[in-house]
Formats: C-alpha cells, sequence, structure tokens
C-alpha cells in the first residue's frame, strides 16, 4: 500500500510541476544596458538625459512591460559623451523589446540576444564616438 501511495504521490507531483511550467510566468531575465549621449559643457546645452531619467522597456505589441531609471553605473567613453546604465528585468520569448529613455525621442529595437548581450543606445553626435 506504501509502495501505491508513493507512486500516487511522485505522479502528483510530477503532474503539479508541468502544470506551472505550462502555466506560469515566463522566465525573467536581467538586462544590462548603456546610454550615451553628447555632453559638451562649453557648448551651454544640457545633456538630454540625466541619472533619474525613466526607461521604458515595451513588448512587440507596445505593452510596456518593465520600467526603471538610468544611474551613473556605466563605464565612460569618448570625450564629450556621458554614459547612463540601466538594470532591469524582462520576461524572457518576446520576438523583439522596445526601449524609450525620457529625454531622447523614439523606440530603440532590440533582439532578445542584443538584450541578453547589454543594449546600447545613443543620442546625436555621441552615436559617432564623441565630436
Amino acid at each position: 500500500m506504501k509502495k501505491i501511495m508513493l507512486a500516487a504521490f511522485a505522479i502528483a507531483v510530477g503532474v503539479s510541476l508541468s502544470l506551472a511550467a505550462c502555466g506560469g510566468a515566463p522566465q525573467q531575465m536581467t538586462v544590462k544596458g548603456v546610454v550615451t549621449v553628447p555632453d559638451d559643457p562649453a557648448s551651454g546645452n544640457d545633456p538630454p538625459v540625466s541619472d533619474s531619467s525613466q526607461v521604458t522597456i515595451t513588448d512587440p505589441s507596445g505593452k510596456v512591460i518593465a520600467f526603471t531609471t538610468l544611474n551613473d553605473n556605466a563605464p565612460q567613453g569618448a570625450t564629450l559623451t556621458l554614459s547612463y546604465g540601466f538594470t532591469v528585468k524582462v520576461p524572457e520569448g518576446d520576438s523583439s523589446y522596445g526601449i524609450q529613455v525620457q529625454g531622447l525621442t523614439g523606440t530603440t529595437r532590440f533582439t532578445q540576444k542584443q538584450m541578453q548581450q547589454g543594449p546600447a543606445i545613443c543620442s546625436g553626435d555621441a552615436c559617432n564616438g564623441g565630436f
């Protein structure tokens, strides 16, 4: 009788785990990205973003799936540019991901592989490695 109960328990656990895997939330991936913008204090123009600018992540349909803010935890690049980092968790499995940064125009799209490798967004002359 004990063997039958143990076998039934094992089957029930297996079914529960299978159902949880099918109906549960998708796996999450941690994305670490960088935003680089022009920074030319002599021109009198402030950078278009700051370390508190919001970063919004969308799915292929444009639905918001995550958001965070920029931080100052990014390696600095070329002269007259300023880089900001961001870290956010998003669900795996979308065909593409859109990233919008407060202060910049438009949405930049990335594949899942690009998101895993660390998306990089640039603005203006910062896209050319600075001035």
